[in-house]
């Protein structure tokens, strides 16, 4: 599989199989876990990548589904509020969080990926999810 980089080169993605959702394993986290299970019945018959590899960086997409050119990335609270704890008590490393989802963004946007991204906040506390997620997959 061939993508352009932030850097407008080509890029080819090697071993691909190797990142092929397994349905069945876990996942990085229990969010993660629950936003794979919601969106197993939609996607079971497409080509499903988990981890998949941002060209060009050592980045990758929670899911992509290569078949409809749809990314999800599943947003814990650190991706969009300073924590101390998981940023080492460095706003430096929060910015630098920030950057990387941005770089995500542009890395989809210029290979034509819709990119959904999944707030933990929406997980937990939201009475329309998973309803709202499944209307994004449709």
């Amino acid at each position: 599989m061939i993508f352009l980089c932030s850097n407008g080169r080509e890029r080819k993605i090697k071993n691909v199989s190797k990142y092929l959702i397994d349905w069945d394993s876990g996942c990085k986290s229990g969010i993660q876990k629950d936003v794979k299970t919601q969106i197993k019945p939609y996607w079971f018959a497409d080509v499903v990548f988990e981890e998949f590899p941002v060209a060009g960086t050592r980045m990758s997409l929670d899911f992509y589904n290569s078949t409809q050119k749809i990314a999800i990335e599943v947003d814990g609270n650190q991706h969009y509020r300073y924590n101390q704890f998981f940023h080492s008590n460095s706003r430096q490393k929060f910015l630098h969080q920030l950057h990387r989802d941005e770089k995500k963004e542009y890395f989809c946007e210029i290979n034509k990926i819709k990119l959904i991204r999944v707030l933990e906040s929406d997980v937990l506390d939201s009475e329309k999810y998973p309803e709202s997620l499944i209307k994004l997959l449709k």
